[in-house]
């Protein structure tokens, strides 16, 4: 890495007050390199939107063929290739190892939250169509909790958490209603700890600090 560290230093002295910015050079030295790993056709038209990488050697991917097409891909230590493992309109992934994993999906206006224990060969399937049409995102806290985002449905957001490792799902009592023609997409989420955020078409982002209990809501100003 190289770059600059940004101090700002303050002189004081009998009513003196001055600021100085100090640009501090940084050069750490590392062995890090980037090897291609896979690589797809473009034969085969492959976009892939999303992705979950429990450790270094598994990665699950989401993806269209053909720019309509989803589908589901693993790649783990023993199979180097990307291999499809489930065809569906799948919308995103969230894997906790190379063999369990949820899914969300959508089909003719109906959406399922699916989940798998051994690496996609079955999975158990949850209707949340009364929830949302559309599942864009799903993100697990830990073995139990979950949450998942969805597109808005009877002027209420697709949003609903899970604490039986989704068994069931509710949604949130604490959160904001969704403005006209306000989205979801793929990929606009972010988690850290108990901490999730997803942020709308629309340039508002929701925040929760405890798992998807409470809900705050901020609007990005452009």
């Amino acid at each position: 890495f190289g770059g600059y560290a940004n101090l700002l230093v303050t002189f004081e002295d009998n009513g003196y007050l001055d600021y100085k910015l100090v640009k501090l050079p940084i050069k750490v030295n590392t062995d890090n390199a980037y090897t291609l790993h896979n690589s797809i056709p473009s034969s085969t038209n492959i976009t892939l939107r999303a992705s979950s990488s429990p450790n270094k050697n598994t990665l699950w991917a989401v993806g269209d063929i053909f720019g309509y097409f989803g589908a589901l891909y693993r790649q783990t230590e023993t199979s180097k290739a990307l291999e499809p493992i489930y065809t569906g309109k799948v919308e995103c992934v969230f894997a906790f190892d190379a063999y369990k994993a949820f899914i969300g999906q959508s089909a003719s206006n109906s959406a399922t939250i699916s989940f798998t224990s051994n690496g996609g060969s079955s999975w158990e399937d949850k209707s949340v169509t009364n929830i949302t049409n559309s599942v864009k995102n799903i993100h697990f806290f830990n073995a139990n909790e979950g949450i998942f985002v969805g597109n808005p449905l009877n002027s209420k957001w697709g949003v609903a958490i899970t604490n039986d490792a989704g068994n069931s799902w509710q949604q949130p009592t604490f959160l904001s209603s969704p403005q006209t023609g306000e989205e979801n997409l793929p990929g606009a989420i972010a988690a850290y700890g108990d901490n999730f955020w997803f942020a709308s078409t629309q340039g508002r982002v929701f925040a929760t600090k405890n798992k998807g209990q409470t809900w705050q809501v901020t609007t990005v100003n452009g």
